[in-house]
């Protein structure tokens, strides 16, 4: 969870500060999990990086009108 906040963040964010908040007193951070593609790698699978993946799933969705398209910042 906090990798994709993480990449959404930096592709969105305003001022790179990153000023949402991911956790709190109540439902901390959880501890990241991982897990092995290799499989899919070896059934000829290619696979986009998640960076890649989320950045076309926000383009999409403001392509769509689901989301608003923000102005480029100079």
């Amino acid at each position: 969870k906090h990798t994709v906040i993480r990449i959404l963040m930096h592709c969105w964010d305003d001022d790179g500060g990153g000023g949402g908040r991911c956790s709190d007193e109540v439902n901390p951070r959880k501890k990241p999990y991982t897990f092995s593609d290799q499989r899919l790698r070896d059934l000829g699978l290619q696979l986009k990086p998640v960076s890649q993946s989320l950045y076309d799933t926000v383009k999409s969705l403001q392509e769509k009108g689901h989301l608003p398209v923000m102005p480029p910042q100079y």
